[in-house]
């Protein structure tokens, strides 16, 4: 939510509704957009949005099984086939394994303490097509890193590749507990790996 007025009291009308003889300088507006879909999903399929060290979440619109991993410092690989990792991590949310929604969501998160120190590997794959037809599958990714929230928005391929073939990095960063990052990424494209 944003509240919109002149810095200046003195400034000449700026909003439609704002004119001399009748002063309501004052506008306000709400902004949902992507991070509350984004949050909306995850909360809806049971998944842990707030109260995290780290939490990378994607969303994509349509019936294909698209998976989100995340490879951590010691090296543990957490996805579809490893929800829990050993150090915190747990793929809390994965959908379309069957192509059952097309309003899908995965969420791997650290709950607040947890995310232990150093580099963290994000990307997506296209696991499987469930669609008719292998169009490209557009998706976001939000990823959260001690409370600083960022966007990334890539595309899946229609060239028939599936799994590790399809690998798309969205971010590698280094963690440092209780600190945010020190170069942090802006929104961005997500590459092929």
């Amino acid at each position: 939510v944003a509240l919109v007025t002149a810095e200046n009291p003195d400034a000449p009308p700026i909003l439609q509704w704002d004119a001399e003889d009748r002063r309501n300088p004052m506008s306000w507006y709400y902004h949902a957009g992507i991070d509350a879909e984004i949050r909306r999903r995850v909360e809806g399929a049971g998944g842990q949005y707030a109260g995290v060290d780290i939490r990378a979440s994607l969303l994509w619109n349509n019936r294909n099984d698209l998976d989100l991993h995340v490879v951590t410092p010691r090296g543990e690989h957490i996805y579809f086939g490893s929800k829990r990792s050993g150090c915190g991590g747990w793929l809390d949310v994965d959908m379309n394994v069957r192509g059952e929604t097309t309003t899908p969501v995965e969420n791997i998160r650290w709950a607040r303490g947890a995310a232990q120190r150093g580099r963290y590997r994000v990307y997506v794959q296209n696991y499987r097509f469930h669609e008719p037809g292998q169009y490209p599958t557009p998706y976001k990714v939000e990823v959260e890193i001690s409370g600083e929230i960022y966007h990334f928005t890539g595309v899946i391929s229609p060239q028939r590749q599936t799994g590790s073939a399809s690998d798309i990095t969205v971010l590698e960063f280094d963690h440092e507990p209780g600190k945010r990052l020190t170069h942090p990424p802006r929104h961005a494209v997500a590459q092929p790996a």
